[in-house]
């Protein structure tokens, strides 16, 4: 089996800054769902403590950035097919009565901090998109 390149220091340092970069936007985004700090934490998958600045330099592990394109692709999609701002913002605080909501708001559910409610989550609001 073939092993990928080792990194050199350069391109090693690039993925980090974007994915700070990253992370940084999705933290913006979840300040703008009205997600608390520590709630923000668990969705990023960094447990029940606040986020530290040596943790958004630091590197992520690969569920961390996957939850992080998760909240960039659901911000996306939203801004997509919304066009009314506090709609786009707004939509992840708004009860939802389709089966797998359930009542729930989409913030309920990936409030949890599990990544597959968060990937669902992703999934059904994906959907939006698809022509009816």
């Amino acid at each position: 089996m073939c092993k990928p390149p080792p990194m050199n220091d350069e391109r090693s340092l690039l993925s980090v800054q974007q994915t700070s970069t990253a992370l940084r936007v999705a933290i913006k985004i979840l300040q703008l769902w009205e997600v608390p700090e520590r709630e923000r934490s668990v969705i990023l998958g960094f447990g029940r403590s606040d986020l530290t600045e040596d943790q958004i330099q630091g590197s992520l592990s690969q569920e961390q950035r996957n939850r992080i394109s998760l909240i960039l692709d659901i911000h996306a999609t939203l801004r997509s097919v919304l066009s009314n701002p506090a709609n786009q913002y707004g939509f992840m605080r708004m009860r939802n009565n389709n089966t797998f909501f359930n009542g729930r708001t989409p913030l309920e559910i990936i409030g949890s901090g599990d990544f597959r409610a968060l990937h669902e989550t992703w999934h059904r609001i994906k959907s939006l998109e698809q022509p009816m």
